[in-house]
This record gives structure tokens, sequence and C-alpha cells, in this order.
């Protein structure tokens, strides 16, 4: 819940240069699956489909440009099998606050259980997230991502200056991915299809909320599942996963019990800080933001001087 499907949804526009999807609208997690899950919702493999992932569309239409893959893999397990920043992959990584993470998780979690998240107390489902591991794997995420950000095969995005600068995180990962032949038409035509307004629009609806008849299909023939066995919740009843009145940056500092953030301010201070120098997530985002406000003013410098000469 760190931006995945906005992050997602930017990269495949960009890679289809800002070409709506054809309608009846396809989901995103068909357009650009995630191979992890490839076997659960597709029924097969992404390089083992009808037509192979890489040769599939927007590819197949744009075949100079790059092939792009989402996935929730950790960073580590990244460079463990061979396809991180220093094996040559270009990987656009996406961070969030951690407090606004739980709290989108807390919301987004119980619902994929069918569940109400409204009756599931926070503290739980938080303690169950570190019974789990799944925060100190959260943790070792900030670590390890920002450690490799000065790498040239990484973009660090956070959730937070995408939101307050999306058209410059939009040019700036246009530019990293190497689109070919991207006009400034069609770039601002991302950046307008990319915003929340947009992406909750009753028009983009079916794009990120409405999941595909065929995965339930795949899911109920995998697991021997009775063919009118619903196997998904419905995300409308919850505000979809990309919801209307969408989750506000710094709102988990607000919803979230006061336990819970005194241990995410411990969890930080004794995994994360004394290996990136960073007391605070909010210290970590006023450093990238600095860096890439230099990097911007840089580039304006040389292409004044360009005009200049």
């Amino acid at each position: 819940k760190m931006g995945t499907t906005w992050v997602g949804h930017m990269v495949h526009q960009l890679v289809s240069h800002g070409a709506e999807p054809r309608r009846p609208l396809r989901n995103l997690i068909e357009d650009s699956p995630y191979p992890e899950f490839g076997p659960i919702v597709l029924g097969h493999r992404l390089e083992d489909g009808k037509v192979p992932y890489h040769l599939r569309e927007p590819f197949a239409s744009h075949p100079t440009g790059p092939v792009t893959i989402r996935t929730h893999t950790t960073c580590a397990d990244l460079v463990k099998i061979g396809m991180g920043p220093e094996d040559g992959y270009r990987s656009l990584a996406a961070l969030r606050n951690p407090a606004d993470t739980i709290l989108s998780f807390s919301r987004f979690a119980p619902t994929m259980a069918g569940i109400d998240y409204e009756t599931v107390p926070q503290e739980h489902f938080f303690n169950l997230l570190k019974a789990f591991g799944a925060i100190s794997g959260m943790l070792e995420d900030y670590v390890c991502f920002w450690q490799k950000h000065h790498s040239p095969n990484l973009h660090l995005l956070l959730f937070e200056d995408l939101k307050a600068n999306l058209e410059a995180n939009v040019r700036e990962m246009a530019e990293f991915l190497r689109i070919p032949d991207l006009t400034e038409e069609e770039l601002q035509a991302v950046v307008g299809q990319s915003t929340h307004r947009s992406m909750s629009s009753d028009y983009w609806v079916d794009r990120f909320n409405m999941v595909p008849d065929s995965i339930g299909r795949s899911m109920r023939k995998k697991y021997a599942i009775p063919p009118d066995t619903k196997v998904y919740p419905d995300f409308s009843k919850q505000g979809g996963v990309v919801r209307k009145r969408g989750g506000r940056v710094g709102e988990g500092k607000e919803a979230l019990p006061a336990e819970i953030l005194r241990q995410l301010n411990e969890l930080w201070a004794k995994r994360v800080a004394p290996r990136t120098g960073l007391a605070t997530f909010e210290d970590m985002l006023k450093a990238l933001q600095g860096e890439r406000a230099e990097a911007r003013q840089e580039r304006q410098r040389k292409a004044t001087a360009a005009i200049g000469e």
C-alpha cells in the first residue's frame, strides 16, 4: 500500500504513450499483472500465456520501448535473484510514510477477506503484521532502497512527493524509463490521467476496482472451487482499490492509535535511522525532495544555456 497501483498505472500509461485503454476497460491487473501472482490470478506464468507477456500490448505497438514488470518483491529479494540495480535492470521503487501505509493496509486487507475493516481493531491488525514479520520487512525496504537510490538504475519515488510534484515526477519517470519518441502532449495526457480525481472517476473505476471474471475463473479452476462460488470481494462496497475519498497524506498520524505510532517510531529509530542517517521518514522525504529540486534546477540551467548558445 505504498503506491504500487498508482505508479504501475503511470508506468503503463507512459509505455502506452498516454493512450486510454480500450473499452470495455481492462483491469490494470490484467494489463500489468504481478508475476508472483500470475499462476493464481491468471492461471499461468506471465511467459506461458497464449501471447507471452513481453509480446503483448502495449509492448507490441511500441517495440523500441521498455518491457515493464510490476511487482511487490522486496529490495533484498530483487538483489538476491539478480534483478537489483547493480544487475542492469532499471527499477522504480515506491515508498510511503509508514503510518499512512499501515492505515491504508488496515483498510484494504480485511476487504480482501470480505470483512468490513471498521470491525477490525487497528491494534490487532498491527500486532498481526508484526508477528508475521511484515513490519520489519517493510522497514528493511526503506533501508535497502535508500542505500541504493543514487544508483543510475534505481529511481526512488515517495508517495508524498508524487502528490506534491506529479508532473515533474512523471517527466522524470519517462526520462528514467527512456520512453522513445514521447511527445509533450502524450506526457501531459499521462499526467492528467494519473491524478486521484481521474483515477477515482466513474469513467476509470473498472480499471482499478472491478476484479475481472477471468481471475475468478482461474482461481476456481486452480483450487477446484465450485463454479458459482465467489472468490474475491466486492471492492466497491469498501470504496475500491482507488477510493473516491482516498486517504490523505499524513492521515496515519491522525487516525492510528498512539501506541501504534509509538512502536513505529521506535522501530524506525532502531532499524532505519542508524543505517540511513535519517531520524524520521519526514527526513527521508525532505532529503529526496532536496536532491530532486537541485537536479531539476541543474537541468533547467543547462536547457537555458543551450538556448542561449
